[in-house]
């Protein structure tokens, strides 16, 4: 029975989960140190503004890139895994200079507005991209204390410049010029020891016939990732449209206190369970039970936190970030259902990546996006924001509810 148990941690590699999870909780928990300070030296205007130049870099860095990214944990050799993640950076670099350009021309022509967020936006797109390309490549090379270092070092940085920058009173360019230094302080660091290796592997070929190897993921996955994005650039957008100025501040920074378990427990399940799927789905090898043990695991924690954010929700910001974000626990309160699968569900979206089921997955996700914004126009005809988030968050649930079922299905094998 021992070797029965120790055989299958290893080939869990709980190891490699535990070194990701350890890091990354490390790097939340200096988030979590720092919004006590930057909630007080920011205001929820600050925060408006942010969360609008965050909602267009989130989308946009998606679509720079491709999703050509989520290709390198299926390439079984050393050079394919660098030359994708280079094909990676050198998208990500081109589609950003021709947004750049837009962006002047809109500008100067006078049909955009917020330029002061605008001339942001293309540093804004790279540091969302780039890091995470490292980040794939240096998680499949098996580089995880890299990767984890990233983490904390990520963190520590950002929120350390952000609370600086708002010290010395710069407003909401303070948070952008914040994370921006930390992102850049993360790509760094994933790049040590790499870098020379991405030279020596890079494509050499046009990048126009580069990209024909990563079709799927350019008309499948990247529509797939645009709307995944929309789950929070899309609400932004929306509550900026319909609701007073406070509530996107709001929203975003709830949103991240919710998203901190998440991306602390799920994203490195998913980064981590998405290799280990990978090499069993490759070997012809049932991985449903990789899903439901690990669920189950998650169901439980997420249920817990989210007892914890309906029933106190409000009084706990309230305490934590100071008074003016009480309302911020309010919706805390309303979202937390969603939370709780969101939690438990997102980490095996890789499912559909793995059994080339990205149109069902997309057309899933824009169903979802659909119903949350009918939800939001629903709460501004009654000029109420919590009817539309209540809607929000019971259509989100059951969403998530029938795509872990979805999950489960096409992850069973009958070979």
């Amino acid at each position: 029975m021992f070797a029965s148990i120790t055989n299958k941690i290893k080939e869990l590699k709980l190891g490699q989960s535990a070194l990701l999870a350890g890091s990354a909780g490390i790097g939340q928990a200096i988030s979590y140190l720092f919004m006590p300070i930057l909630s007080r030296v920011f205001t929820t205007e600050d925060y408006s503004v942010f969360s609008l130049f965050y909602a267009w870099i989130v989308p946009l860095a998606v679509f720079s890139t491709f999703r050509i990214e989520f290709a390198i944990p299926h390439q079984h050799s050393t050079e394919k895994r660098f030359k994708t993640a280079f094909t990676a950076i050198k998208s990500s670099v081109i589609i950003t200079v021709f947004i750049s350009l837009l962006v002047i021309l809109g500008w100067a022509a006078g049909w955009l507005q917020n330029s002061s967020i605008l001339m942001w936006i293309p540093l804004g797109i790279l540091s969302v991209s780039i890091p995470q390309i490292l980040y794939f490549l240096s998680t499949r090379e098996n580089q995880y204390r890299k990767s984890g270092l990233y983490r904390i070092i990520n963190n520590l940085v950002l929120q350390s410049a952000s609370a600086i920058l708002g010290w010395m009173l710069w407003g909401s360019t303070g948070l952008i010029v914040g994370m921006l230094i930390g992102q850049l302080a993360g790509a760094l660091t994933l790049i040590v020891g790499n870098g020379k290796r991405l030279y020596l592997h890079a494509e050499k070929e046009n990048w126009i016939d580069s990209l024909k190897e990563f079709k799927s993921y350019i008309f499948y996955s990247t529509p797939q990732g645009l709307i995944e994005t929309l789950q929070l650039s899309g609400t932004i957008f929306i509550i900026y449209a319909l609701f007073d100025e406070p509530y996107p501040g709001l929203f975003y920074l709830c949103w991240r206190i919710l998203q901190s378990p998440i991306t602390l427990i799920s994203n490195t399940i998913f980064v981590v369970h998405y290799n280990n799927a990978s090499q069993l789905h490759s070997q012809r090898k049932d991985y449903q039970w990789l899903i439901t043990k690990t669920a189950k695991l998650l169901f439980i924690a997420g249920g817990c936190i989210g007892a914890v954010l309906f029933l106190f929700g409000p009084p706990l910001f309230a305490f934590f970030l100071g008074e003016p974000w009480r309302e911020a626990g309010e919706i805390a309160r309303i979202l937390s259902p969603w939370f709780v699968f969101q939690f438990a569900v997102t980490p095996f979206s890789f499912v559909a990546i793995l059994e080339n089921k990205q149109r069902t997955a997309f057309f899933i996700s824009l169903i979802d996006i659909m119903l949350k914004g009918i939800s939001l126009l629903i709460g501004s005809f009654f000029h109420s924001i919590s009817i539309g988030l209540v809607l929000y968050s019971v259509s989100g649930s059951l969403i998530l509810l029938f795509t872990y079922f979805w999950y489960l299905k096409q992850s069973k094998k009958d070979f």
